[in-house]
């Protein structure tokens, strides 16, 4: 009874994201990572830069940094989360962003 309510409250393709997001955080929780500690801070220092130049507008700019902050530590969300907001910002460098986190996806698989 419970669950025809929560169905009836989602639609479809929400369920699907929630599902699939579920799946790929189970996978991704097997691998282990080792990052270098100078790597980490590298990546936090590019992001931290990237946040800077989106608050002055300059999306263009800070997409290159998080882009080279994920190259050097993928497992650093906060450069992931940024990226997302500089992209949504920037909808020209849109397909740049989509074209890297598709070929970072395939070299992680």
């Amino acid at each position: 009874m419970l669950m025809k309510q929560v169905l009836k409250k989602f639609k479809m393709r929400h369920i699907i994201f929630l599902f699939l997001f579920l799946y790929t955080i189970n996978l991704n929780a097997q691998k282990a990572y080792l990052i270098k500690v100078d790597d980490r801070n590298k990546a936090i220092e590019l992001t931290n830069t990237a946040i800077t130049c989106i608050k002055e507008k300059k999306q263009a700019k800070a997409i290159s940094f998080l882009l080279e902050s994920i190259s050097i530590d993928s497992t650093y969300r906060a450069s992931y989360i940024n990226l997302y907001q500089a992209a949504l910002l920037d909808k020209q460098s849109f397909d740049q962003v989509l074209t890297f986190l598709n070929t970072r996806e395939k070299d992680i698989s």
